[in-house]
């Protein structure tokens, strides 16, 4: 029998996000068991829709299994895709990477199709167990239905030349000019309940508390797209007030955040809401320490700050930078601790028959 063919829905790089390096590595990761057909939603989705229901309907002549996984979550066009693979016996898996939806603030339509999406999957898989607390508000019966995997899938160190990826961002002077390095990222300017959701604004907050003290300490935001040009040059004007302009620097370009983690001293995660955030979990698995809002529960040895306050997050900052070497020593002990998550993926798919 021909092995099982896996149609995993999603953005894959470019851009470059959360979810789209997920799939990226998951394809890449399972493509030595699994036939894989891409559905990519960051193209154009009309195309990307008549493709999948075309392998749909290869599933019917197909002698091999084939399960369709969505990392996308759209009320609408998920119940359609889930009605198709239930009309064609297809299995099919859904994944939540965020879920910012207040219960409160849904109709009664929407409510019954979120219990319809989650009741006719194999398994939702909520990528923290808040997504999954979450969820079950709607449904507590549907608890076998819904399990948790972190996003997280262990990355190869690739040879990645150091000197063409500096060259690219156009970073080895800041680097040299700055004893601490700094890092954040976001891939775009976004607001959610009227803030700054990536902390973008806590960030330059920060560095200006930093200054005043005897620490040479550089920030390095990457932010592939801007999205909000008036915020955007707002935050450029509030670093020149600062006196910031040498020690905090955008980089708006479309490139992998893991092979900066070899220059940055620490990573810095201020969102005021979060699923189970990638960028941690890559800082943590490089050895680099790790700072972010207490807004959901993070990984094991990440260092917590109270959300959105920025006295709090600068004394933890501070108290990192001071002893720096044995948090570093702290985090390495973290960094083999995930590479069972990509067992759990290999385990669900052979249990779909």
């Amino acid at each position: 029998m021909n092995k099982k063919s896996i149609v995993m829905i999603g953005p894959f790089p470019p851009p470059i996000g959360g979810i789209s390096i997920h799939t990226s590595r998951l394809v890449s990761e399972i493509n030595k068991k699994y036939k894989i057909f891409k559905i990519d939603t960051s193209r154009n989705r009309i195309i990307q829709g008549v493709i999948l229901l075309k392998l749909l309907i290869l599933s019917k002549v197909k002698l091999s299994t084939f399960i369709v996984h969505n990392h996308v979550f759209k009320l609408w066009s998920n119940s359609i895709i889930v009605f198709l693979c239930k009309f064609f016996g297809v299995k099919y898996i859904q994944t939540i990477h965020s879920f910012r939806i207040n219960h409160d603030e849904l109709g009664s339509k929407e409510i019954k199709l979120i219990k319809f999406i989650i009741r006719n999957t194999y398994k939702t898989i909520a990528v923290s167990n808040k997504i999954r607390e979450d969820l079950l508000q709607f449904d507590p019966s549907l608890s076998e239905k819904i399990t948790v995997i972190p996003a997280f899938i262990p990355y190869e160190n690739k040879q990645v030349s150091s000197k063409k990826y500096l060259d690219d961002l156009q970073i080895s002077e800041f680097l040299k000019s700055h004893e601490v390095i700094l890092c954040a990222n976001a891939y775009k300017i976004v607001f959610y309940n009227n803030e700054d959701l990536y902390g973008l604004d806590l960030c330059i907050d920060l560095m200006g508390k930093i200054k005043q003290l005897d620490f040479n300490v550089g920030f390095i935001f990457m932010l592939p797209q801007i999205s909000n040009s008036e915020y955007y040059n707002n935050l450029l004007e509030k670093i020149r007030e600062l006196g910031l302009e040498q020690d905090f620097l955008f980089i708006n370009k479309e490139v992998d955040l893991v092979p900066l983690f070899e220059y940055v001293d620490i990573f810095l995660r201020p969102t005021n809401t979060d699923g189970d955030a990638l960028s941690i979990r890559e800082s943590l698995y490089s050895g680099t320490p790790c700072i972010a809002s207490d807004v959901v529960d993070r990984p094991l040895g990440t260092v917590t700050f109270k959300n959105r306050n920025v006295v709090d997050l600068y004394e933890k900052v501070q108290n990192v930078i001071i002893n720096l070497e044995e948090e570093k020593a702290k985090v390495r002990n973290f960094s083999n601790t995930h590479e069972e998550f990509i067992d759990k993926y290999y385990r669900l798919y052979e249990k779909c028959n």
